[in-house]
């Protein structure tokens, strides 16, 4: 035992460490090494980001629906081209844009809007439509362009989302919407997922009218 302190205290190393200890400016640059790097360490676990422990909430936050970006998104299909179908009192009535030009076939027979105007496409002439399908509300306001005028500066009434699909409902007059006296209110709900809406549902006297984009 006693050789092995003597090897010990006669190792280079040590004498040099020994040394180094015994002198007191050495020693407080030791002191001062040691606490820098104590610090840094502190320092780099604190800017570290703690693991959550809460996962739904997480998944809560990814699935909330954003709705300038909705409306953005609707705006951007509204100017361009896409297909839809639309249900009116259990009538379906398949239709598409193209070009700025909206249509759908019912019957058998091609319908064309014009400056919001609905006119029976006929071989040679356009003839105009007055009354279609004596529906509350008229073919010629369930299209996008006219759903978004009629929602822009309202403020919605209810944002839900339940997994990935997300509600938004608006409440308007329905003489806003239908330019009439009635003082009644109708709901506007978009449905759809990721921001991206491929449905919309107006119920007006328990009525609902569908435009599902196709």
């Amino acid at each position: 035992m006693k050789k092995l302190k003597e090897k010990f205290n006669n190792n280079e190393k040590i004498k040099l460490i020994k040394e180094l200890w015994s002198n007191k400016k050495t020693r407080a640059w030791v002191w001062l090494g040691a606490y820098f790097i104590f610090f840094l360490v502190l320092s780099i676990l604190m800017r570290m980001d703690p693991v959550s422990d809460a996962p739904a909430t997480s998944s809560e936050i990814d699935n909330k629906s954003d709705i300038s970006t909705i409306i953005l998104s609707l705006e951007n299909l509204s100017k361009s081209n896409y297909q839809y179908k639309l249900l009116i009192n259990s009538e379906e009535l398949n239709g598409k844009v193209e070009n700025g030009t909206n249509s759908f076939i019912y019957a058998e027979q091609e319908y064309v809007f014009v400056y919001n105007k609905l006119y029976l496409n006929k071989e040679l002439d356009l003839e105009l439509v007055e009354n279609f399908l004596n529906s509350e509300i008229p073919v010629a306001f369930i299209n996008l362009e006219y759903i978004l005028k009629s929602i822009n500066d309202i403020q919605y009434e209810i944002d839900s989302t339940i997994n990935q699909d997300y509600e938004v409902i608006y409440r308007i007059l329905a003489s806003d919407f239908l330019n009439s006296i009635n003082e009644d209110k109708l709901s506007l709900k978009l449905i759809g997922r990721d921001n991206v809406t491929n449905k919309i549902v107006i119920s007006y006297k328990d009525n609902n009218y569908i435009l599902e984009i196709i």
